[in-house]
């Protein structure tokens, strides 16, 4: 299967396309922030090189256990840094970034990895396919959406598990000026969802920095 081909596998329009604002609704984050932060640098948050990211993906998917998932989605994969580790925990992976520039670079970093596609999707006016996944991850993204785009995009990203499956959150977990939401807002916005169960989560930090990890089933 193509880059291509798996991405228009994995679109779903929803009813927000119709109020598409600069990538977004409503005053969520503006798409073209981050194409042209990811032209300046294949990595503007040295996901792929700095000790704080591995600690943090390595924190974020030990709270997996040893369960193997047919079929991943993650939302927000960036220049691919935490979708290389997903290929060992899932027979396919399908990764999206909102930000066409990152999108390109995670596909070159991930083009030799069995069974992993990457495309272009941008929430909440596409959401992924409903009960297609047994993994859900959304990593440091969601704090972009404002208030409704969260909504919408959380029912989605539920929509999309199959019953029994995962759903890991990961997130940035100290004020921001360019978050829409706070990390508790994001938190909330998901426990809140009747469909979804916690399992466990916890703040950690690493290197002076903070994160939140949740882990939640359907």
């Amino acid at each position: 299967m193509t880059p291509e081909q798996g991405e228009t596998r994995l679109v779903r329009r929803s009813a927000a396309s119709d109020v598409l604002t600069g990538g977004f609704v409503g005053d969520s984050k503006p798409l073209e922030l981050f194409d042209d932060l990811y032209r300046e640098s294949d990595d503007p948050w040295n996901t792929l090189t700095s000790a704080y990211e591995r600690e943090k993906i390595a924190d974020a998917l030990s709270q997996l256990g040893s369960r193997h998932y047919r079929h991943i989605f993650e939302l927000g994969c960036g220049a691919g840094a935490m979708t290389e580790h997903l290929a060992e925990r899932g027979d396919l992976v399908s990764a999206v970034d909102g930000s066409q520039v990152a999108v390109d670079i995670a596909r070159r970093r991930c083009a030799e990895l069995p069974g992993v596609t990457v495309g272009h999707m941008v929430v909440p006016a596409s959401l992924p396919p409903r009960e297609t996944f047994d993994l859900v991850i959304v990593s440091e993204v969601a704090y972009y959406l404002n208030a409704e785009d969260l909504r919408v995009t959380v029912a989605g990203l539920v929509d999309a598990l199959v019953v029994g499956g995962d759903l890991l959150t990961v997130h940035w977990a100290e004020d921001d000026p360019d978050h829409c939401s706070t990390v508790e807002e994001v938190g909330a916005a998901f426990t809140g969802d009747g469909r979804l169960t916690p399992l466990r989560g916890h703040t950690a930090t690493r290197h002076g920095t903070s994160y939140r990890v949740d882990l939640l089933r359907r």
